[in-house]
C-alpha cells in the first residue's frame, strides 16, 4: 500500500446548516492538516478506526462498493491512518477518513456524483446525518460547491481574492460532537414559524454570499457577511460559546466579523477582518494560509 498520499481537512466556508435545508455549500481544502496512510506498531493500534471499518462490515449491502475484508486486514496487520487535523474542531477530521477510506478501498472509480453519494453514506456513521461535502472537499483534494444538492470541483484562483479583507479562523479552545449541534438545529426545525422565517432569511442570503465570493464582489460579500453574522446571534445562538460571543459583539461593529463552522458550538470560528492586527480576547486567531 503507498503511503504518501494526503486527505486534507476542509473549511465549510458557507452554507452550514442551511445546506440541510437546500442551499448551497462552499467549502475548501486546508491543505497543512491532513491524514495519510501510515503502518504503526501494535502498541500504537487505533481501536477507533477498527470499529468504523466493523460498523462497514455489519452493513456490508449498504457499502458493495468498497473492499472491506481488504481494510480490516490491512487494519489488523498495523496500517492506520496518521495525521494532524484535531477531531471536533470542524474542519472535517471524520470527512478525511471517509476520504482516504473511499480512495484506496474502492473496487473502481466512480463519477463525482456517484463518490459523493458513496461518501454521503460513509459519514452517517460519525454525524447521523450527513452533507458528504466534507468528505468530498478531502477526497478529491479541491475546492467543492453545492448547488441544488449536486457537487462540482471549482477553480481556486479565486482564493484570497478579498480587497483589504482577510478571512482567518478563531481558536475557541473547546471541542464539540456535530451530532449534538446538529439534533439542535433539528429541533428548531419543528417549529414551522422558526423554519419558514429561517429559510427567508438565511437561505438567500447564504447563496448571495457565495455567488459574490466566487465573482470577486468584496463590497457586497462584506455587507452580507456582516449580515449573516448578525443573524446568526439569533439563529445559531446554542451554537456560539460564551467566550466567543464576547469577542462576537465587541467586534461587530469594527469592520470585523466572526460566524460559525460548521455546525459550531466550539473548534474554529470564521472570522472576516479589515483590521489584521486586531486582538481577540484570550483567543488565537490564525490565518487560513497557516494551515
Amino acid at each position: 500500500m503507498a503511503n504518501s498520499k494526503r486527505y486534507p481537512a476542509k473549511l465549510l466556508l458557507l452554507g452550514e446548516y442551511s445546506v440541510l435545508l437546500g442551499s448551497k455549500a462552499l467549502a475548501i481544502p486546508l491543505r497543512n492538516q491532513y491524514l495519510t496512510w501510515e503502518k504503526i506498531s501494535f502498541n500504537e493500534f487505533n481501536g477507533a478506526l477498527l470499529q468504523f471499518a466493523k460498523y462497514l462490515e455489519t452493513y456490508s449491502e449498504r457499502f458493495k462498493y468498497l473492499n472491506i475484508s481488504q481494510l480490516i486486514k490491512d487494519f489488523d496487520s498495523g496500517w492506520t491512518l496518521r495525521g494532524n487535523i484535531p477531531t471536533g474542531y470542524g474542519i472535517g477530521s471524520s470527512g478525511a477518513v471517509c476520504a482516504a477510506i473511499l480512495d484506496k478501498y474502492q473496487y473502481e472509480s466512480a463519477d463525482i456524483e456517484t463518490s459523493h453519494n458513496q461518501l454521503i453514506q460513509m459519514e452517517s456513521y460519525f454525524h447521523g446525518k450527513s452533507s458528504g461535502l466534507d468528505p468530498l472537499v478531502s477526497f478529491y483534494d479541491k475546492p467543492v460547491l453545492i448547488n441544488g444538492g449536486k457537487a462540482s470541483l471549482i477553480d481556486e484562483s479565486y482564493m484570497n481574492h478579498l480587497r483589504n479583507y482577510k478571512i482567518s479562523l478563531i481558536d475557541s479552545g473547546v471541542k464539540r460532537k456535530t451530532e449534538h449541534f446538529v439534533n439542535l438545529f433539528n429541533e428548531k426545525l419543528v417549529n414551522p414559524e422558526w423554519k419558514q422565517k429561517y429559510i427567508e432569511e438565511i437561505l438567500p442570503l447564504n447563496n448571495a454570499l457565495i455567488d459574490q465570493y466566487l465573482e470577486n464582489e468584496t463590497f457586497d460579500f462584506v455587507i452580507n457577511w456582516k449580515k449573516l453574522s448578525e443573524l446568526s446571534l439569533h439563529y445559531y445562538k446554542e451554537m456560539i460559546i460564551p467566550s466567543i460571543e464576547t469577542n462576537w459583539n465587541s467586534l461587530y461593529n469594527k469592520n470585523n466579523y466572526i460566524k460559525i463552522n460548521g455546525a459550531g458550538g466550539g473548534g474554529f470560528y470564521i472570522f472576516l477582518s479589515e483590521n489584521q492586527s486586531i486582538e481577540l480576547n484570550g483567543l488565537q486567531k490564525m490565518s487560513i494560509s497557516e494551515f
